[in-house]
């Protein structure tokens, strides 16, 4: 509860920030891996919505598909139509070469069949 309460407040507040948000996100989504499916939807996902759609810096991008099964296993259906989906068709087009090799690789993503 304590991580819940006041150190993911602390951390999501530095999502203003976007130089910032390639270091806090991963332990934001460190929190979520541990979070109730609920907890996720009610806490986490509204913090991580304005993030979904920032472009800069890339390593954003990077993050969120190294991490998408979390993404995918825990996020609504919805929500993963509106907000993840979009920010994996921008992940397509990104100049990065790491992002490119990411998706290629399909790191983070479950397999198709489930």
């Amino acid at each position: 509860r304590v991580i819940v309460q006041r150190i993911l407040p602390c951390l999501t507040s530095e999502f203003v920030n976007p130089d910032m948000v390639p270091f806090v996100l991963p332990n934001v989504l460190l929190i979520a891996e541990e979070c109730t499916k609920e907890e996720y939807v009610k806490l986490i996902l509204p913090e991580l919505g304005p993030v979904f759609k920032q472009q800069e810096p890339i390593q954003i991008l990077l993050i969120f598909l190294q991490k998408m099964d979390l993404l995918l296993t825990k996020t609504p259906p919805d929500e993963i139509k509106n907000s993840v989906l979009p920010m994996v068709y921008r992940a397509l087009e990104a100049p990065s070469i790491q992002i490119q090799i990411c998706l290629l690789k399909g790191e983070g993503m479950l397999p198709l069949s489930k």
